[in-house]
């Protein structure tokens, strides 16, 4: 009777063994799939991030350009119609 239970006793420590080393690879397992996806969602934002960032330097360094530019087309707009103003007057 006492080898049987010596042996029921190492059965059961082997099993639990067997099941806690399950339970760690799972769980290893699962830490790994989150620390890609985190990886991942990291590579993500960072080229998100440089990809706004290089759309601001064109929008701030065209900037200047666009502001120029619509100011010249308002004072060229505003030219036309004083001159259509002055031919308006002439006839």
């Amino acid at each position: 009777m006492t080898c049987y239970l010596h042996a029921l006793t190492i059965y059961i420590i082997l099993d639990h063994i067997y099941f806690v080393q399950q339970e760690k690879t799972k769980i290893l397992e699962d830490l790994n799939e989150r620390e890609e996806r985190l990886r991942k969602e990291r590579e993500a934002k960072d080229a998100l991030a440089a990809k706004i960032k290089a759309m601001e330097g064109k929008l701030l360094s065209g900037g200047g350009n666009i502001v120029d530019h619509t100011n010249e087309q308002q004072r060229a707009l505003e030219q036309r119609r004083h001159e259509l103003a002055e031919q308006k007057v002439n006839h």
